[in-house]
């Protein structure tokens, strides 16, 4: 199956989030004079889990569940400081954070010149997501970015991929591919919504929501190669296509202009980003173009 349209989570599947998220804490902590552990970076991470599933749940302002993860953190560890201030201190530190996974930068690269539609998929905070997305230099790869917090939806609903598939031009459940790390977010979400899934997966965790993801890989190299096995595929049809054509002109066989255009649109004429189909075409139709015998109109089949 051939992908044009890459629908791709940001965190932890592009950013390192885990790296950024433990600096952000660390300076948190630093700025409000506490001290910070990596105990409680752990216990923070669990209770963090637990409010983003109650925010993908619900609908409407996350802020007050946000801050309600530096209430437990304090009072688990008896830390004197305000909630709220840590919230922001942490959302602005965290903006700062643009570690990238190794491999996804060049993935985005590979991707970008193959010519494919790519649009980014998160749940997150707008002025977080932005920034990070801006100083990592990332927006040039994308035709759209979508921000759970932005639109109003967050995935895995189903209204947040309607949202997307709408603003997309051309959007075609059958040429979409969601690539992202999370079962519950990404996978679920692409599945429900009806498009095929690769499941980033570099730590091999197991399938515990037993989700039929159409693929899983463990790196961004293999990201790509699943792209690259689709388009060697149609490059191989497209061979044989013209091996039969060049055959039947070497044996002087009458070529019409419907086996001709069937050639043409094999090759992905409908597709103005494929530089091989003109070629591909123009390149058949110039050996009968030049022989008398085969003329291009009047021949039946």
């Amino acid at each position: 199956m051939s992908y044009n349209i890459i629908l791709l989570d940001a965190d932890n599947t592009l950013f390192d989030f885990s790296k950024s998220e433990r600096k952000a804490i660390f300076s948190t902590y630093a700025e409000l004079n506490l001290t910070c552990s990596e105990e409680k970076l752990t216990e923070y991470k669990k209770i963090n889990d637990e409010i983003w599933g109650l925010i993908e749940r619900t609908s409407g302002d996350n802020t007050p569940l946000l801050i309600s993860r530096f209430e437990k953190i304090f009072k688990l560890f008896g830390d004197k400081a305000d909630p709220k201030t840590a919230n922001d201190i942490y959302r602005v530190k965290l903006s700062e954070g643009h570690d990238m996974l190794y491999g996804a930068r060049k993935l985005l690269n590979s991707l970008y010149f193959s010519g494919k539609r790519m649009f980014l998929i998160t749940n997150g905070i707008i002025e977080t997501q932005r920034k990070r997305l801006k100083e990592a230099h990332l927006n040039k790869f994308f035709e759209d970015v979508f921000i759970s917090d932005e639109i109003g939806a967050r995935k895995p609903s189903e209204g947040y991929f309607e949202y997307c598939a709408k603003k997309i031009s051309g959007f075609d459940k059958k040429d979409a591919i969601v690539v992202g790390d999370s079962l519950r977010c990404d996978m679920l979400g692409g599945i429900n919504f009806g498009v095929d899934t690769c499941w980033f997966n570099p730590y091999e965790k197991p399938n515990d929501l037993s989700l039929p993801v159409t693929y899983e890989v463990k790196t961004h190299k293999q990201v790509y190669q699943l792209f690259q096995t689709a388009r060697n595929n149609i490059k191989n049809l497209q061979t044989k296509r013209q091996t039969v054509l060049i055959g039947l002109w070497r044996n002087k066989k009458r070529i019409s202009r419907t086996t001709l255009s069937n050639h043409f649109k094999l090759c992905g004429r409908n597709d103005i980003k494929n530089p091989q189909a003109p070629k591909s075409f123009q390149a058949v139709r110039k050996l009968f173009k030049n022989k008398n015998s085969h003329r291009l109109s009047g021949a039946k089949q």
